[in-house]
């Protein structure tokens, strides 16, 4: 149990962090871009990390 708890928090951690470095990245290139592109990038992610938090919640619960 400890072992399957521990490997679904390394991938949640890794899954994160990736889609933050991609987020930050993106962030980064429109630096000079218009505001409206990057509001309009962070509401495409937040829906995503929201599921992905609710399905590493879910699988915590499972054990």
């Amino acid at each position: 149990m400890a072992k399957n708890l521990l490997t679904a928090s390394f991938a949640y951690v890794c899954i994160l962090f990736t889609s933050f470095w991609t987020f930050e990245a993106e962030m980064r290139s429109n630096l000079y871009g218009s505001l409206n592109s990057d509001l309009f990038s962070f509401s495409q992610t937040l829906p995503f990390l929201k599921a992905l938090f609710s399905a590493y919640k879910n699988t915590l619960m499972a054990y």
